[in-house]
This record gives structure tokens, sequence and C-alpha cells, in this order.
């Protein structure tokens, strides 16, 4: 079976729609999708993505829910440094005492 599938996302409703043509002489679906709030069970507003001792996690939030989670991590935040990319300051300084500077 030859199909296409065409989806987007509806922030204002917090919904994905998607229309699924299944191939010629078939009718075309509509289907919507709800994101529901994973703490409460209301609306969800968003997907919040974050990482955790390595692992990653997405979690369905609501507007409110989604701001009291991120107020959770400012203080955390304001003292950490971003992974990845340029290397981090621990290894520097390791790096650094090997080399008979620390």
């Amino acid at each position: 079976m030859c199909g296409v599938v065409a989806a987007a996302w509806d922030a204002g409703l917090g919904r994905l729609q998607a229309l699924s043509q299944l191939g010629e002489g078939k009718m075309a679906q509509k289907v919507t999708v709800a994101l529901e709030d994973d703490l409460n069970g209301g609306p969800a507003a968003e997907t919040v993505r974050f990482a955790f001792d390595g692992a990653e996690y997405e979690i369905d939030l609501s507007k409110k829910n989604a701001a009291a989670f991120r107020k959770q991590f400012v203080p955390y935040l304001e003292h950490a440094r971003k992974a990845g990319g340029a290397q981090s300051r621990r290894s520097a300084r390791s790096a650094a005492s090997r080399q008979g500077f620390g």
C-alpha cells in the first residue's frame, strides 16, 4: 500500500492535526492527537524534553505545570554549564593537573 501522510502541530489547540491518504481510491483520514498532562490528566500545552543522569525524558504538561517544572530547575541552571561542544571545566582541570599545571 502506497500512501502519503501529512501532519501539522496546532499549538493553539495543543493537538497534532494529521491527514493520512491511504493510496489511490481510498478515503483520507483526519487524525487528531490531544496531549494530556502527565501529572494531572488535564489538557497539556506542550511536551517538555529534558535529560538527567545521562537519560533523556519527555513529559506532556499544561502551561502552568511546565512553568512550575522550569522554575524548579532555575537554581541549578544558574550554576551549571552546558554539556557538549567545548571541553568541560572538570576535564580541563584534570588535563592540566596531569601535565603538572595543577
